[in-house]
């Protein structure tokens, strides 16, 4: 699995000298390589898969006799397995199909590691050879069982001549099988890793669509690509170690599928579960089910889950017209209408020595004034006296700066796309009575939130989670959607800032994420490896900073824009002179209908009765004659008097 520095002990370099006899073999292999290597692995396992009585006895005898010729050294042996599975391991087989079938069978990963090294020696009464077909057969009951590293030892009927046998599964002439290879004394194919090049052999990778973790494209050729920072990883994983890249996609776009014994997989699953394919990517993360039926590879990224939340309701033209002021700055203004209105009210009910006192002479409406400042409008008589004068500086004061803000402030918020406040928390979303989306996988989150499930709505498997979320920033779905913050901050990195989609503050689950592999496997130390000096250098997140936007601190559509106003950002504004006309229409109506409702006329004459001075009205008594008619109101009717000028 590694150069000879880190290999375990058992015999990979198993030595081949002809004239020498099978124990003085296994005497060598002992002092060079065993012991010097089993200061970083555990001790080498010796076992017997022998049926017959004396063979078991002759194979004994030879490790009794091994064992004392090399007792000056420190040899760590053990014949039964407690505890870490054996990596090293020296297996007696007898040369019958009945003992190599014995040790086959009692093969779990329990008691031997895949990843270990295995000296088969065949010894035994008959003289235990059984030739270059039996070695042959040993080798490729061993690749069923995807063990790599493994030594066959044989020797003729006098124990003499020993023979050594490996295999490599990739090679120039062949892809993943077993090509016997006899090695001497000098090889270097017992030293060398196994997996250190696949000679270009395909690899099949079970992955499927998943921006921004894998996106699928295809060459001129039609052969797919990988893309995305998971896709780019299996590229280079690809380049380092010589191997072509063969996808296959889960049947019916099945996704990542459920892992489930007994051969009911579906998905993704399915595909490793069956060894379709050599191993699986696309933001799979750790989870009992899936440790239990497949092999996790070591952690290559860190995600979380959320919810991919839309913004909240646009305002609309009327309501931006609130925007430039707060909720205090607007209870300001407006406590001092009111204040403002209950004055002149109250001001109007004193008689007309105080009005002129107050308003001075010739003023016209005071509330009718009042409205009209406020609305920018110009003031056509100044009042006279000091407390008038004062009440106007104090009131022009508070309009020019209000006003001047407000106006300053509105222009920006006309133009640039509002929207009220997203619902970032789970309590948030739990009151804002919006519908969950997810695919039925990750239900298993809420299992103990039954008022979540309540309103959850699963998504199909066809598609990707990436188009909901696209839905959600065209405002085309009314929800959230449960996913990866990954896949939020691809999509406002890639998509218009008009469409950009919240992401919820605080997160479900952590969720580190593998490759996995099948169970029967050689890939995942290799990968493992790799991986981890790919990690190590900052690649992937290098990959992933440039794929995706994770800034979810403003609405991109926040920024101010330089543009003529149109139409549409005025609407609130006519919006308002449209109230107002209709309000000026119906006082108008009022005033024709109270001329046939004498009680309607006293409230209109109240409503209008703004003048506290006389008023003047010029009578044309003849065509040569102007008369000036004095109209007082109506407390001194005695004083009423026409004089010609």
């Amino acid at each position: 699995m590694q150069t000879v520095n880190s290999l375990p002990y058992c015999l990979t370099f198993v030595l081949g000298v002809v004239g020498v006899t099978l124990e003085d073999t296994l005497v060598e292999v002992f002092r060079r390589y065993t012991i010097p290597i089993q200061y970083h692995h555990s001790p080498l396992l010796i076992e017997h898969f022998s049926f017959d009585e004396e063979t078991q006895r002759l194979q004994k005898d030879l490790i009794g006799r091994i064992l004392t010729r090399v007792a000056d050294a420190v040899l760590l042996v053990r014949f039964d397995v407690r505890g870490q599975a054996s990596k090293n391991n020296l297996i007696f087989l007898d040369g019958s199909d009945d003992s190599l079938a014995r040790f086959i069978h009692g093969w779990n990963r329990q008691r031997y590691d895949r990843g270990g090294y295995y000296c088969v020696v065949v010894y035994g009464s008959d003289g235990g050879v059984g030739g270059r077909e039996l070695t042959r057969k040993i080798l490729d009951a061993m690749w069923k069982l995807r063990m790599l590293y493994v030594v066959v030892l044989t020797a003729d009927d006098r124990g003499m001549n020993p023979e050594m046998t490996t295999f490599w599964p990739y090679g120039r002439t062949h892809c993943g099988g077993v090509s016997p290879i006899v090695v001497n004394f000098n090889s270097k194919e017992l030293i060398a890793d196994r997996l250190a090049n696949f000679f270009g052999c395909p690899l099949r990778v079970g992955t499927f669509e998943n921006q921004p973790f894998i996106r699928l494209n295809w060459d001129r050729y039609g052969k797919t690509q990988l893309f995305g920072f998971e896709g780019l990883l299996v590229n280079v994983l690809a380049k380092k170690l010589n191997f072509s890249i063969e996808v296959v996609t889960p049947p019916g776009n099945d996704q990542w599928g459920y892992p489930r014994k007994g051969g009911k997989s579906t998905g993704l699953m399915k595909l490793m579960v069956d060894e379709t394919v050599d191993f699986g990517i696309s933001s799979l993360g750790y989870t009992e089910d899936r440790s239990a039926i497949l092999l996790p590879g070591i952690q290559h990224y860190t995600s979380y889950v959320v919810f991919a939340v839309p913004s909240g309701r646009p305002y609309s033209s009327f309501e931006k017209l609130f925007l430039p002021f707060d909720e205090y700055s607007w209870l300001a203004v407006f406590v001092t209408l009111v204040v403002a209105t209950a004055i002149i009210l109250i001001i109007n009910t004193q008689p007309i020595s105080v009005k002129n006192f107050i308003y001075g002479h010739g003023i016209w409406g005071p509330l009718t004034n009042m409205i009209n400042i406020l609305f920018g409008g110009p003031l056509d008589k100044a009042p006279k006296g000091t407390f008038a004068r004062t009440l106007v500086a104090m009131w022009l004061m508070f309009t020019l700066v209000i006003r001047t803000a407000y106006q300053g402030s509105l222009y920006k918020y006309l133009q640039v796309p509002k929207n009220f406040s997203a619902p970032l928390t789970m309590d948030a979303l739990d009151k804002s009575g919006l519908h969950y989306y997810m695919i039925d996988l990750a239900s298993e989150f809420f299992v103990d939130y039954p008022n979540v499930l309540a309103r959850t709505h699963f998504l199909p498997h066809e598609r990707p989670l990436s188009d909901w979320i696209n839905k959600i920033g065209r405002g085309e779905l009314v929800g959230v959607v449960l996913c990866l913050v990954d896949h939020v901050a691809y999509h406002n990195k890639q998509f218009p800032t008009d469409e950009f989609v919240w992401a919820t503050k605080e997160y479900v689950v952590g969720f580190p994420m593998a490759a996995f592999y099948p169970m029967q496997t050689f890939l995942r130390e290799t990968f493992d490896r790799e991986i981890q000096l790919i990690d190590s250098s900052g690649l992937i997140q290098h990959w992933v900073g440039q794929s995706a936007d994770y800034d979810f601190s403003h609405d991109r559509r926040g920024t101010a824009v330089t543009k003529a106003l149109s139409f549409g950002n005025m609407l609130g504004a006519f919006q308002i002179l449209g109230v107002l006309e209709l309000g000026a229409v119906c006082m108008f109506l009022l005033e024709l209908l109270a001329q046939k409702w004498h009680l309607l006329r006293r409230f209109v004459d109240w409503m209008e009765e703004d003048n506290p001075v006389r008023s003047a009205k010029i009578i044309i008594v003849k065509p040569s004659l102007i008369v000036l008619e004095t109209v007082l109101p109506k407390a001194t009717p005695n004083l009423g008097q026409s004089n010609c000028l």
